[in-house]
């Protein structure tokens, strides 16, 4: 049974969260303008008077479902933890944004490949490119507060946490389950941390050496 329009939701919004729980549930291959349409008791034509075509609904539905994920990021950046700390949260603030919307961007990737579809791949690069930038101002914090050596290579720390946070959804996308995944992430962190971190003698820190 299609999934009914909620009155309380205008249009736009019920074809997102139908075509949001059509990728989510069955892949994105699953996702058709027609198959939207039905899920909200709308006909194929009028999906159209709200999004160009089947490219303009997956970006829109990567801006859509990220809301509210970049302003988490940067609050994180204000907290007064240790840089270590903060990373470890990001990590699981992203996993948790994602897991609670039911959206696993790994699902887009076959469609963010395809030449002839560059606005999906430019949404999803955008956004790994924001959480990129928020990770290396941490580590730079960290750097500078002595948690991290002076001379961490600052881009091959970043690619090696980025690659925790997307074997996780590459897990999620495999086993369609999400059990684990949060405390199996904050250990994969913690120890490439724990290599990152500068050994201190005596309760000092890098900058103490």
């Amino acid at each position: 049974m299609p999934r009914q329009a909620n009155p309380g939701q205008d249009r736009k919004t019920q074809i997102l969260l139908a075509a949001r729980h059509l990728v989510f549930s069955e892949g994105v291959s699953s996702l058709t303008m027609k198959r939207v349409g039905e899920a909200v008791a709308i006909t194929e034509p009028a999906v159209y008077r709200h999004f160009r075509n089947r490219e303009d609904l997956i970006r829109s539905l990567i801006t859509f479902m990220f809301d509210g994920w970049e302003e988490k990021l940067l609050a994180l950046k204000e907290k007064p933890v240790p840089a270590s700390e903060k990373l470890i949260r990001l990590g699981k603030i992203h996993l948790s944004h994602l897991m609670d919307h039911q959206f696993n961007p790994v699902l887009l990737l076959s469609e963010a490949g395809r030449s002839e579809q560059p606005s999906i791949a430019a949404a999803l690069n955008e956004k790994g490119e924001r959480i990129a930038a928020v990770m290396v101002s941490i580590l730079r914090e960290g750097m500078a507060a002595g948690e991290f050596a002076p001379d961490l290579n600052v881009k091959s720390a970043t690619l090696a946490l980025f690659g925790v946070l997307q074997g996780s959804l590459i897990r999620w996308t495999l086993s369609k389950s999400a059990r684990g995944l949060s405390p199996d992430l904050e250990g994969a962190l913690r120890l490439i941390l724990k290599g990152l971190s500068c050994p201190a003698a005596r309760g000092k820190t890098c900058l103490d050496r």
